[in-house]
């Protein structure tokens, strides 16, 4: 399973570990976040678990993603 963080920042204010998700698959962790779309949808887009802060999912990008 592929995990992404999109904007680590926001979801998390430094003081805790993302290493328990680990252990569910691959971690791939995005310190700073983005309003691109493009980007966006090229850091999500072979996630199988996507986790994200309130705003940084815009409208299209589940659909955009395979």
């Amino acid at each position: 399973m592929k995990i992404v963080v999109t904007n680590a920042s926001m979801v998390n204010p430094g003081d805790l570990s993302w290493e328990p998700f680990e252990k569910f698959g691959e971690l791939t962790v995005y310190n700073e976040g983005t309003r691109d779309k493009d980007e966006l949808i090229r850091r999500a887009s072979d996630a199988d678990l996507l986790i994200a802060g309130a705003g940084d999912v815009p409208k299209g990008l589940i659909e955009a993603c395979p």
